[in-house]
């Protein structure tokens, strides 16, 4: 989501990390052509001692150091960003430069040398909103919030008295002062003054008005409980992540789930598993969960999200997974999953009956019974198997899956006769339950081929061709047997017979 890079300016992105360029524009409205900067900043330039060697930087040097600090913080690449601006700094030490070196290291979850680093910028005399607006974020992580508004507070007095000179100034040095709104609307987020996030939106959407800014007011929408609002703002960043959540906000406002607060961040899925615990994972977590057809190989991924969400805030989880029971708009493998985890956690006993509605929006009664599976398979279990597979082909279905269900009765059931009664369901036509036991094995192992191979049927029947090649796709055809290999190669085979 990152925008173009014109010369001399920080990418119009939704990172929205930069507070200008590494040469800057001299943001309390002295001008200065750009050009000499360049060349002034290059021939006053002290050598630098690096590795040993003495190095002279020139014009060009310096914008490319520049254009490429802007690029990595676009991509929230901000330790590779550090390192050039920590160079740059020797060579050309403007606020831009602090500015930008401040953010870096605040976004990389060190405040305090964040601080420490912006606090030439913060001078009586300098007038800097974007260095204000940053101190107050970090006073906010810091736990200064007293501190945090007076920053706030002189950030947006000093921005509101640039604005004249910005308006009679060169497009670039117009741009870059308006920018700081973004800033503004951040730190007002930090602090959660969620109206004033709008307010700000509104009284300066003439000259801020980008991708972050649209994101930033539906946030600001969302936390105020204006779903609606938040969607509208949400789908005018016309990127998939901010579309996404503009479903979220759609099924808040259904009540499919519950109301939660969002950062004023925009969400960096590559950081790691952490995000989960954030506002944009519970964003992430409710669109896979209700937004996505999540099939029956997926139970153990639907089962993992839900945990984690109970495992971060208990409250909300429950009342994710009691909300995901009552809707239709969310699969049955999910509803399996959010039962699984209620009576994991004691909401309802084993075995207790709970009113649920299923995919098709009928009153349906679920429940959970623990037992133990287990890989192995007994001559016993092998003989039940055998017949069962007979009673099949002979289409004696009700037959096969009495025995097969007889032989699932015991405290430690085989897999194997588990998955014979789901494909046996399967050819029945009885998908419901074959779904049922489908998503319980896939959540237990969710990678066996012959497993893979019943999903792939099941999905067939359930009329999802796509989803059968994916199962089909998953399994490696040369360490399966002879039997398996030639299943799949004739159902991959009549599936592409289907799609020509």
């Amino acid at each position: 989501m990152q925008g173009g890079e014109e010369e001399g300016d920080a990418p119009d992105c939704l990172a929205g990390a930069t507070c200008g360029n590494i040469t800057g524009v001299d943001c309390s409205g002295v001008r200065a052509e750009r050009n000499s900067r360049w060349a002034v900043a290059a021939c006053v330039l002290n050598r630098i001692r690096k590795r040993g060697a003495m190095l002279r930087y020139n014009a060009e040097d310096i914008k490319r150091m520049e254009q490429e600090s802007n690029r990595l913080i676009g991509k929230m690449r901000f330790a590779e960003a550090e390192a050039i601006l920590r160079e740059a700094i020797q060579v050309v030490p403007v606020p831009a430069v602090l500015n930008n070196l401040a953010f870096c290291r605040f976004s990389q979850d060190d405040p305090k040398e964040a601080f420490e680093i912006l606090q030439p910028n913060l001078a009586p005399d300098v007038h800097h909103p974007f260095a204000q607006a940053l101190a107050a974020q970090i006073c906010v992580a810091l736990g200064h919030r007293a501190e945090a508004e007076e920053y706030l507070e002189s950030a947006i007095r000093d921005y509101e008295a640039g604005i004249p000179k910005a308006r009679s100034a060169p497009d670039a040095v117009a741009k870059q002062w308006y920018r700081y709104a973004t800033t503004l609307k951040r730190a007002a987020g930090d602090l959660g003054h969620h109206q004033l996030v709008l307010d700000l939106y509104r009284r300066y959407e003439t000259y801020s008005s980008d991708m972050e800014d649209r994101f930033l007011a539906g946030v600001a929408s969302f936390n105020l409980g204006r779903m609606e609002r938040a969607a509208y703002y949400w789908r005018k960043v016309r990127e998939q992540f901010a579309d996404d959540y503009a479903h979220v906000a759609q099924a808040v406002e259904m009540g499919v789930v519950p109301p939660f607060l969002l950062e004023y961040r925009v969400p960096n899925l590559g950081v790691g598993p952490e995000i989960l615990q954030t506002g944009a994972g519970r964003m992430f977590i409710a669109h896979f969960l209700l937004t996505e057809r999540v099939s029956a190989g997926e139970m153990g991924t639907a089962s993992g999200f839900l945990k984690l969400a109970a495992d971060v805030d208990r409250e909300w989880g429950f009342q994710l997974a009691k909300s995901i029971l009552a809707h239709p708009s969310v699969s049955n493998t999910v509803k399996t999953a959010a039962l699984d985890i209620l009576v994991e956690h004691g909401v309802y006993e084993k075995g207790q009956v709970v009113d649920a509605v299923d995919e098709q929006g009928r009153e349906i009664r679920m429940s959970v019974e623990h037992r133990s599976v287990t890989m192995d398979v007994d001559e016993h279990d092998r003989e039940i198997i055998r017949r069962a597979a007979e009673l099949g082909r002979a289409e004696r279905y009700d037959e096969a899956i009495k025995i097969l269900s007889e032989a699932a009765e015991v405290d430690t059931v085989s897999f194997r006769v588990l998955l014979a009664l789901a494909s046996t369901y399967t050819y029945k036509g009885d998908l419901d339950r074959a779904h049922d036991l489908l998503s319980m094995l896939s959540a237990i192992e969710p990678d066996t081929p012959m497993l893979l191979f019943r999903l792939a049927e099941y999905h067939v029947e359930s009329g999802d061709d796509d989803e059968a090649i994916r199962c089909l796709n998953r399994i490696d055809v040369e360490c399966v047997s002879p039997a398996l290999r030639k299943g799949i190669a004739e159902l991959r085979e009549m599936l592409e017979g289907d799609s020509q």
